[in-house]
């Protein structure tokens, strides 16, 4: 008797915390099907990315998007009415010319919004919009020689 007694405590232990953890848990909730990221749970929240159906995280970012992602994240409000692209490849993409405006370009034709977002057309949009000055003079990059010689400059 001892024995199923013990056996029976333990069953409405294991039956006690199996539920408790089935009940109690956090609701898991994400804004696409293809990825749980709280990051980008809370870049939606803050209206830099729109939720949707997937998020495709290992595609690559187009320049668009990267564009208009960079500057919704410092707050920028850009509208169609307001800016103009000056590229012929991205008249109707305000968050291009609001880059242009900034000097965060380069003065061409052509902007290539569906070209993948460069590792230095990320150096050069992300931080002079996050306030984060790269140097210019007495800094030079050893691991780095397939930079070109103006990469640092504006």
């Amino acid at each position: 008797m001892d024995i199923f007694l013990k056996n029976m405590k333990m069953l409405i232990r294991l039956s006690a915390l199996f539920f408790s953890t089935l009940f109690f848990l956090p609701t898991l909730s994400s804004a696409f099907l293809d990825v749980e990221n709280a990051a980008l749970d809370r870049l939606v929240e803050r209206n830099i990315l729109e939720d949707g159906k997937e998020f495709f995280p290992d595609e690559m970012c187009r320049r668009a998007d990267f564009a208009e992602w960079a500057l919704k994240n410092v707050g920028e409000d850009v509208t169609e009415e307001t800016i103009q692209s000056p590229y012929v490849d991205a008249k109707n993409m305000p968050f291009v010319g609001r880059l242009w405006e900034l000097g965060l370009t380069e003065d061409s034709v052509l902007f290539s919004p569906e070209k993948p977002t460069t590792k230095m057309d990320a150096i050069k949009i992300l931080l002079p919009l996050e306030g984060v000055s790269i140097p210019r003079a007495g800094f030079t990059l050893h691991e780095y020689n397939d930079l070109p010689e103006d990469a640092y400059e504006r």
